[in-house]
């Protein structure tokens, strides 16, 4: 028995130290296999690095340790460990005998207990930690920040069952030596006693991790009773751990959106609520018996229907009996913070997150300061449609929000223009294209990609057969073809750690 229960742990930790080495060799090969591994993991190319950085090095020291090293001790203790006991010392005993006395005195199924909640333990972990650098990476947003824990907080309860099954694994194969060691007949009593220890250690570290994970099980946003309208608002209001019951923001445009609406429900964008006179916001009000509306206030909220005023909105729904009450983003990002957390009872939060924006731009200026970037970018957005395979591109003009905010600080030229027909008609900062043949005239250093990656990617392959001559491109020949997080000014708080994503990327 003690052989069976040996093999099957080495042959375990074996199956391990495969993957290890594996996992090893992606190691230096991450940068020159940068476009096959961001297709195996369907991660960003520029996110890459980071996903090898905090995901793979925790997968390969577990793999390594506990499935490598770990597995293989388990098992040789297994064998081992009755002839230490002197359970086969007596040679005039026949083998039948032998095998009757081992079966007696050895824990086989609590073993073989232990080798499956051990394997399965790590199998968790292993996969857990590669869904959460997967999805939190895919979405775009940095590891560590509020929208990435956000995102992959429902995987980290598989990462979390793994350790505590690792832990109970750890704990029965103590509890296995102690009845191999100590069951002489001689001392049965003793035996007895070490076993009975050992449950209670079993027992405690079921508790224990339990307890402590229900501790800091807390979630990061607590919804408020308010509906609020304003991309940046909402986005502040993340920042300081809470989202509004209900929002309307710009979620066709507005990345993080996607995020957010599973928890808050989407009352359309402020233009549409704007033209339905409130309705649909007035309905949820009413359903949900809530009488406090916050709108963000900004002469400027949306750079490509300047028209929009939401003062328009709050006149309505005032006179249809809310209480509306304003933020001021027009006195800059500081004095929004702080309105907001103090109208939502959340101010001592504002400093820490004024900090921590302080802090991410100042390093993300360093940055900038002291690198060179491409000279000419395209930035194309593109929308693929799962059922039908379809694909829809629009490339964003120049002047808008990427310009503003991205490009100008970075130094670099937008060409989109240049790779769209003459007379098309601009649509929210962005021009729908056919054809990516114009590529050839704007001839961009590099090409970003924004909004769902894969569309872009497939009409990249098909353009490519049809015109062979986009190869000479600069962003095709090079490879300078990136995935990116759009911007169109909403993320505010994430702002410097978006922006300083585009340096990295774009930097010569």
């Amino acid at each position: 028995m003690s052989r069976k229960i040996a093999k099957l742990f080495i042959c375990t930790g074996l199956f391990f130290l495969a993957v290890g080495c594996i996992e090893g060799l992606m190691f230096p090969t991450k940068m020159p296999l940068k476009s096959f591994y961001s297709a195996v993991f369907q991660i960003p190319p520029n996110m890459v690095k980071s996903f090898f950085a905090h995901f793979v090095a925790k997968i390969h020291t577990h793999v390594n340790l506990i499935g490598w090293v770990g597995s293989v001790l388990m098992g040789l203790l297994y064998f081992i460990a009755p002839q230490i006991a002197g359970q086969n010392q007596d040679q005039d005993q026949d083998q039948d005998q032998a095998q009757a006395q081992e079966q007696k005195n050895y824990p086989a199924m609590a073993a073989y207990l232990n080798w499956g909640v051990h394997t399965l333990g790590l199998l968790m972990m292993v996969i857990g930690f590669h869904l959460i650098g997967h999805i939190g990476l895919s979405a775009g947003f940095e590891e560590g920040s509020t929208q990435f824990r956000q995102v992959v907080d429902p995987v980290k309860n598989l990462v979390m069952g793994g350790g505590i099954l690792i832990t109970l694994s750890v704990f029965l194969f103590i509890y296995n030596m102690i009845r191999i060691l100590f069951s002489s007949v001689k001392a049965p009593q003793k035996a007895r006693g070490l076993a009975a220890a050992a449950v209670g250690l079993v027992v405690i570290s079921l508790v224990f991790p339990l307890g402590t994970a229900q501790a800091k099980a807390v979630k990061i946003n607590a919804n408020q009773p308010e509906i609020m309208v304003g991309d940046r608002l909402v986005d502040v209001t993340n920042s300081l751990g809470a989202l509004p019951s209900a929002m309307s923001v710009r979620c066709s445009m507005w990345p993080l959106c996607d995020t957010m609406k599973y928890s808050v429900q989407v009352l359309g964008c402020p233009s549409c609520l704007t033209k339905k006179k409130g309705e649909p916001l007035l309905k949820f009000a009413r359903d949900n018996n809530i009488s406090r509306v916050l709108i963000e206030k900004n002469d400027q909220f949306c750079l490509y229907m300047p028209e929009l005023d939401l003062s328009v909105l709050g006149k309505l729904l005032s006179e249809k009996g809310l209480t509306v009450e304003y933020v001021d983003f027009n006195q800059g990002l500081p004095t929004a913070v702080k309105q907001t957390a103090e109208k939502l009872s959340l101010s001592g939060k504002a400093d820490s997150v004024l900090a921590d924006y302080k802090k991410n731009m100042e390093q993300t200026q360093k940055f900038i300061k002291e690198r060179s970037f491409a000279g000419t970018v395209v930035i194309v957005r593109g929308t693929y449609q799962a059922q039908s395979g379809k694909t829809f591109l629009r490339i964003e003009a120049p002047g808008g929000y990427t310009d503003k905010f991205i490009l100008e600080p970075l130094g670099i030229k937008n060409s989109g223009g240049l790779a769209v027909p003459e007379g098309k008609k601009i649509e929210k900062g962005h021009i729908l294209v056919r054809t990516l043949s114009g590529l050839l005239k704007a001839a961009p250093d590099a090409i970003v990609m924004t909004g769902d990656a894969i569309a872009v990617q497939k009409a990249f392959a098909r353009a490519l057969e049809k015109t062979p001559a986009l190869a000479d491109v600069p962003a095709f020949k090079d490879h300078a073809i990136y995935s990116l997080p759009g911007y169109i000014d909403s993320s505010v708080i994430e702002y410097p750690e978006i922006l300083k994503q585009w340096a990295d990327v774009l930097a010569r």
